[in-house]
């Protein structure tokens, strides 16, 4: 709708070009349309000053599209009826009956006589005079202050000429004033004859003065301020369009100016709220009620859960609120049993949300009273209150009554219930019976031979990949899943056939709150003819992430079909705060799979303490003056925190008057604690001899044994070996000396070594010429090797604990073109290690598998003869770390690792790289994006293994803690590059890798193209 202010003047004509043009105006064109223009003299009248049609064809009109205009033609009979002032018009359409205001608005019409430069026609000059020389009120002498009944007195005739009019104003009303003050406004006097001075006074500026009451018959606009000296307002409503309001507005305002400010509401008494210095805050007179849905805010928490969550230990899942003395603090629950409540004890029925004192009073009082009457008989049936006992010398059941624990499902008798237990609910919110096979386990099992799958919850799905992506749900899944008795003696089984990748069985559970962030074993009995390799996952539902459990393969993948396996199986996950998830029995590879479970069971592990006990092992010593060529045969182990040596060592010939020694295996140190002095740690017997027995003497923070005869003077005091022993001599060793950072009793599993992580990092080469498939690869300053494995003089690695090992090498510069190195064990060929390229230098990590104790691992040319460059740098390294094997360890509380890949190629980095898309992260230690790092979920060593596609020429260097840490990988021409490192973390430092240099590091969608640059960190102790 158009809305414009329209002005006119009275007396005049509009037409054509100079009517009152409406452009834009919808839908003129349409049939039947009328069009109507009213004036009225205010906007709620219902009469009509002016009223009038408009058609198409009037003069200006062009109601065709897309012009769509209306012009409004006034005539002069239309304007002599309008006085001056303010007037209101509508322009009406009508659509077919469809009345709309398609223009409004006001209609300001200015007398004739306000005309000062117009040109206008004789007709409306005449009615200029005709109203002036008029005596009806308001035209005529009124329109210059005097009224009309002077009008003949003043002109002589009612029809004086506008020259005589005016000339009459100078003379008697102008001219007669007495002498003016200047700047005032003037009236006339009550009998008209005199024009007088006001006291209202308007200065050059526009200021106006003197005014006492003002009366407004309209709205009031004052674009600048009102300044008032006394109380400005009174009304019963205050109206305030900005939405801002400022309370003491002074020249300066300060704390003082402020001080007492705020809003008072009177009443009997008054109601304030007022800003106060003293307490630095608004203090409120009256209560305050919020309605419903509404709280107090504190950074925009409810205010009370604020402040419960500034309570120390309040983020820590399963803590309670207590106080201590000085304040409010969450602590530990306590870990014994509530045994009475007020004094009294006894069972209580805890149904209902809660009881006071009162009634719990009653119903112990009431249970009190139950058991007496159950109890009045004693075995020699004298009522002494105690229940008597049956031929079997056990309590029928019939004397006991347990309705008060409000049990779900009590039976009415306990015949044929001898299965069942008294249980806490899944939710948590009492007891009820359930099947013994469920007690301590959260994995349902079938009661009877026969009982469906789907009572029990587990279903078959088809996710497509290794590890699985989908959860454990969805697509079907093939194979046969069922409980029968096929293969453990007709007591039930859970069986399970497939033979396709990506398919699994899965089943959802839910957890307590006290095993929340803990550590839980899936254990189970099993026969299987499987031959897939199949993997056991835990999906977290509430966190929707793939958990790895520790050694979660199953089953390996083999050749051979039907061979029958049976066992028991067991692997270890940490739960989150989550509480639901989901088991995945997960097939990874072809093939055929028949498998029989029995005692599925989810809970705590068992956790095993004791010594550590190794195997014996051989190994061959150090000899210092044992004479010319000695020789042994030593096995030595580890029993608890003690090192045990047994053995033959023959002496060796021309034994000099020095004091003799041999070493301890790997480089052991004794300790310094409880061997601060030189002790005797066991016995040597000679073969031949006067005195065939010597003491074997050890020192703490030494790591070789020496001797001392049994005729010593000071038996404690090491002796020159010549004095011990003979040339030749065959000398039975028998020792146990404690061994520093080995403890006595511990928490064992199933896994071993020698207590110890086995890693190392040597740097640094020299040049070297060498000899394809001959020469060994050396580095000089060894940087860690926790068991003396690395001969800097061999090159050579022996192994000092079997089991599975990772071998990174870091390759020097040389001079020939590509070409290949590789592992040997034993001085026979393994693996590939790595490449040679164009610009001569590369990296390479290696798995090498079933390494046992004493075998030797070294780095060879194959096919070629390089020349390599010297390099001090620790870009150049080999290291190796052991992965899986041994005896018996420590028990790994959880297994922690992250891997991701980059899926999408980065450019010009300079900064951390984006490795944004995960495969898995078993504790959320990784930010992806631009600020992209891993935070140690806990203190220990960790293993990053990284490859990179990309850039050549690119130097890539881990950072830890936002500052350069160790060198890791570079990329060659063609610009592939891999590289592990091993290092301590504190929990909560954090890692990137960055390029030392602009370059590119590219991704891709999938994880396993040759493109996708990728990162894998692992806690490996």
């Amino acid at each position: 709708m158009i809305n414009r202010i329209l002005e006119i003047y009275r007396g005049d004509t509009y037409r054509g070009d100079r009517g009152l043009i409406f452009e834009d105006i919808p839908n003129l064109h349409l049939p039947s349309t009328t069009v109507q223009f009213s004036v009225k003299k205010n906007p709620e009248d219902e009469a009509r000053v002016i009223s009038f049609p408009i058609n198409g064809s009037d003069p200006g009109n062009d109601w065709s599209e897309p012009v769509r205009r209306i012009v409004v033609n006034l005539e002069t009979g239309h304007t002599q009826l309008l006085e001056g002032g303010i007037y209101f018009y509508d322009i009406e359409i009508n659509y077919s009956g469809e009345i709309i205001t398609a223009a409004s608005g006001e209609f300001i019409v200015i007398p004739d006589i306000a005309k000062t430069v117009h040109v206008v026609s004789p007709t409306t000059e005449a009615s200029i005079y005709s109203n002036l020389a008029s005596n009806l009120e308001s035209l005529g002498a009124s329109l210059v202050g005097v009224v009309s009944l002077f009008w003949d007195t003043i002109t002589g005739s009612p029809n004086g000429t506008v020259e005589s009019i005016l000339r009459f104003l100078w003379n008697n009303k102008i001219n007669g004033l007495s002498t003016p003050s200047g700047n005032r406004l003037l009236k006339s006097t009550t009998d008209g004859n005199i024009i007088q001075e006001t006291n209202v006074s308007i200065s050059n500026e526009g200021d106006v003065s003197g005014i006492r009451d003002l009366t407004l018959g309209r709205d009031l606009f004052v674009p600048g301020k009102i300044v008032s000296q006394g109380n400005l307002i009174e009304g019963d409503v205050i109206q305030v369009k900005d939405k801002n309001i400022e309370l003491g507005k002074v020249v300066s305002p300060d704390e003082d100016s402020a001080d007492g400010g705020g809003i008072s509401l009177l009443g009997t008494t008054n109601k304030t709220f007022q800003w106060l210095k003293a307490k630095s805050a608004w203090v409120s007179s009256e209560s305050i009620e919020l309605p419903a849905g509404k709280n107090f805010l504190l950074n925009g928490i409810e205010y009370v859960l604020s402040k419960i969550l500034s309570f120390p230990g309040s983020t820590i899942p399963g803590r309670v609120l207590s106080s201590n003395g000085s304040g409010l603090i969450f602590i530990d629950p306590p870990s014994a049993p509530v045994t009475s409540v007020n004094g009294e004890t006894g069972a209580i029925d805890l149904s209902d949300d809660y009881y006071d004192k009162g009634e719990i009073n009653t119903a112990l009082s009431s249970l009190s009273s139950e058991i007496s009457n159950k109890q009045n008989i004693s075995e020699k049936g004298m009522p002494n209150g105690y229940a008597p006992l049956n031929m079997d010398s056990k309590l029928p059941n019939s004397f006991l009554d347990i309705g008060f624990l409000n049990l779900k499902d009590t039976p009415s008798s306990f015949s044929g219930q001898k299965s069942k237990v008294v249980k806490v609910k899944s939710d948590e919110s009492g007891l009820e019976f359930g099947s013994a096979n469920e007690t301590n386990n959260y994995i349902d099992f079938p009661n009877a031979i026969g009982d469906p799958v789907s009572q029990l919850g587990w279903v078959k799905y088809n996710d497509g990949s290794t590890p699985p992506t989908n959860g454990g749900v969805g697509g079907g899944g093939l194979g046969l899943l069922s409980f029968n008795n096929v293969n453990y003696n007709a007591e039930p089984d859970f069986y399970y056939m497939t033979s396709e990748v990506g398919y699994g069985v899965s089943k959802e559970f839910t957890i307590s709150n006290v095993h929340k962030n803990s550590i839980l074993e899936i254990s189970f009995d099993f026969i299987t003819t499987n031959n897939c390799e199949t993997n056991i996952y835990v999906y977290d539902i509430g966190k929707s992430q793939l958990i790895h459990p520790v050694n979660n393969r199953f089953i390996e993948e083999h050749p051979f079909v039907n061979i029958h396996r049976q066992g028991r199986f067991s692997c270890q996950f940490q739960t989150s705060t989550s509480l639901t998830y989901r088991l995945l029995i997960h097939t990874k590879s072809l093939g055929d799979s028949s498998s029989y479970f029995k005692n599925f069971r989810i809970w705590t592990p068992n956790i095993n303490h004791g010594s550590i006990i190794t195997e014996w092992e051989s190994y061959s010593p150090t000899f210092s003056n044992f004479g010319n060529s000695p020789s042994s045969s030593l096995y030595w182990r580890r029993n608890g925190q003690n090192l045990e040596i047994k053995g033959r060592i023959t002496a060796g010939t021309s034994i000099p008057s020095l004091v003799g020694s041999f070493s301890a295996p790997n480089g052991l140190v004794f300790d310094s604690t409880i061997c601060a002095t030189t002790q005797q740690v066991g016995f040597a017997i000679r073969n031949i001899g006067t005195a065939n027995q010597s003491n074997i003497l050890a020192l703490g923070g030494e790591s070789v044994f020496k001797f001392s005869a049994e005729s010593a003077t000071n038996g404690l005091t090491p002796q020159n070996l010549s004095l011990v022993f003979n040339d030749s001599q065959v000398i039975s060793i028998n020792l146990s000396v404690p061994i520093q950072g080995w403890g006595g009793t511990v928490q064992l599993s199933s896994q071993t070594g020698d207590g110890r992580t086995v890693t190392g990092l040597v740097v640094d080469h020299t040049s070297q010429s060498m000899t394809s498939g001959t020469t060994d690869l050396k580095f000089n300053t060894v940087i860690r090797d926790t068991h003396g494995a690395y001969n800097t003089s061999t090159g050579g690695i022996t192994i000092p604990v079997a089991g599975d090992y990772s071998l990174t090498i870091n390759f020097p510069y040389q001079t020939t073109s590509s070409n290949e190195f590789r592992a040997y064990k034993n001085g026979t060929i393994m693996d590939v290690g790595g490449f040679w390229l164009s610009s001569g230098y590369t990296s390479a990590t290696l798995f090498l598998a079933n390494l046992k104790v004493g075998d030797v691992i070294t780095v060879r040319p194959s096919g070629f003869s390089p020349t390599t460059s010297s390099n001090s740098t620790k870009a150049t390294n080999i290291s190796w770390n052991l992965i899986a094997g041994g005896y018996q360890v420590f028990a790994k509380e959880e297994f922690i690792g992250a891997s991701y890949y980059s899926s999408s190629t980065q450019t010009t980095l300079t900064s951390q790289i984006n490795f944004g898309a995960k495969i898995y992260d078993t504790h959320g230690a990784v930010t992806t994006g631009a600020s992209w790092k891993f935070t140690a979920p806990q203190n220990g060593y960790y293993q990053l293994a990284l490859r990179i596609s990309g850039s050549g020429n690119i130097q890539f260097t881990i950072f830890k803690n936002n500052s350069s840490f160790l060198s890791v990988a570079r990329t060659e021409t063609p610009g592939y590059a891999t590289g592990t490192r091993v290092f301590y973390l504190l929990a909560g430092d954090y890692l990137d890798v960055r390029p030392g240099s602009s370059g590119t590091v590219n991704g891709h969608v999938t994880a396993s193209s040759i493109d996708a640059s990728s990162i894998e960190i692992t806690k490996v102790s």
